[in-house]
């Protein structure tokens, strides 16, 4: 009976976790990870206080 050997890796492209969909770029560095979500977070801080401004008047 023949051995089965495996290798460790797969051949399926890796996903990015949060969308779940292949990933075809390198993974970014910390500063440009940084920078999408202080931009990010900028413009929630921005709607919401758009909407505080607009029930409120």
């Amino acid at each position: 009976m023949p051995e089965i050997q495996r290798e460790g890796r797969t051949e399926t492209p890796t996903t990015m976790m949060a969308w779940g969909i292949p990933s075809s770029d390198p993974a970014e560095s910390g500063v440009e990870a940084a920078a999408v979500w202080l931009t990010g977070g900028a413009g929630l801080l921005l709607w919401t206080a758009l909407a505080f401004l607009l029930t409120t008047a």
